[in-house]
């Protein structure tokens, strides 16, 4: 057998002592932050839950100003329908009023009629009694 694969099997069956990710040095700083993993990644967790209860609270809010905005819009919607209700009375009524109105005028215009013809036969009528009257 070659000598590595012979290293390699030798090593396998040792145990490690080490976790992974875990060394015997010293914990190793980040590069960027200088702060240590250890330190970090607890920090790190504590910001994370930090901002969800920051976003479920920012949530709740956008709810429940959606359900306001919801029960505005149900509430302008009744008064729309009202007005609606009401502009469509109206528009009967002023229906019905110009009918009437034109009725009227019709009435008006034919007792005109009826009494200027019936002034037209009592003249006709004492004309023919004047004239039955004479020698």
């Amino acid at each position: 057998m070659p000598r590595t694969l012979v290293r390699w099997r030798e090593m396998e069956s040792i145990p490690s002592t080490f976790e992974l990710g875990e060394s015997s040095n010293s914990p190793t700083p980040l590069p960027h932050t200088g702060e240590v993993m250890e330190l970090t990644v607890p920090t790190l967790v504590a910001r994370v839950r930090t901002h969800e209860e920051r976003l479920d609270d920012l949530l709740d809010d956008i709810r429940a100003q959606g359900d306001a905005a919801m029960r505005l819009r149900q509430g302008l919607g009744s008064r729309v329908q009202t007005l609606d209700d009401r502009t469509r009375d109206i528009q009967d009524a002023t229906n019905y009023l110009e009918l009437r109105a034109d009725m009227d005028w019709q009435f008006t215009v034919t007792v005109r009629d009826m009494v200027e013809a019936l002034e037209e036969r009592t003249l006709a009528a004492e004309f023919v009694l004047l004239w039955q009257d004479l020698p």
